[in-house]
């Protein structure tokens, strides 16, 4: 009796051994691999949000790495013929920057692109001797808005996107070199920024994202 209770039990647990130690069926192997291409498309998607992976720097030559000005180029003078030129001696990064010894605008026109389009607009400025500037917008309409900052003796970071006019377009974005500063009233710009695309709302991105985790979350437990 005892050899038939060892074969019976043997029998029993035989066929759930194999079970467990042989692949799993064709199906669960792809709904598997859905799970995993769900989850890992999900975690890209929120990871996006605090991105502009999507935003392109309308600006052609934003650095002047091209070692020439154009297709910026010099604009309302106000004073008397100073000119905004490419220079090697000081740059923010890359190897060229623009300067100008006085009051003059430096600005690059491009096709209107609306104002709720643009995720970033800034610059890189530099006087040796401290001093003001105005940072210039062109809109669609042929307005215009100039912006204050205080630019001090070394590489500073300007972000003025918060400027921009709700409702508008932009349509053109430069920079005003100083007048009546200290020394030799000298302007230094590199490194500017237009970014703009069509950028996916933050709260579009968030429902995709969670969406692709329920339906991982869900093929888990129907085959798991």
């Amino acid at each position: 009796m005892a050899a038939v209770g060892y074969a019976d039990l043997w029998r029993n647990l035989r066929l759930p051994v194999l079970k467990l130690l042989s692949p799993p069926p064709e199906p669960i192997c792809q709904e598997e691999q859905m799970v995993k291409w769900c989850s890992v498309l999900a975690v890209s998607l929120l990871l996006l949000l605090g991105t502009n992976a999507f935003a392109t720097n309308v600006l052609v030559n934003p650095g002047f790495e091209s070692g020439a000005l154009a297709p910026w180029f010099n604009s309302n003078d106000f004073c008397g013929g100073c000119t905004w030129s490419v220079t090697s001696t000081d740059a923010n990064s890359g190897t060229y920057s623009a300067f100008v010894s006085g009051n003059r605008l430096l600005e690059q026109d491009f096709a209107p692109i609306p104002v709720s389009m643009i995720s970033e607009v800034s610059l890189w400025l530099k006087m040796p001797d401290t001093g003001i500037a105005a940072v210039y917008f062109l809109y669609g309409d042929s307005t215009t808005a100039e912006n204050i900052v205080t630019v001090g003796n070394s590489w500073t970071y300007f972000d003025m996107t918060s400027y921009l006019q709700s409702g508008e377009t932009l349509a053109g974005f430069g920079v005003y070199g100083c007048t009546g500063c200290p020394g030799n009233s000298l302007t230094f710009a590199d490194d500017f920024v237009v970014n703009s695309g069509a950028v996916p709302e933050p709260g579009s991105l968030i429902l995709m994202g969670t969406g692709l985790l329920g339906l991982a979350g869900a093929a888990r437990r129907r085959y798991f």
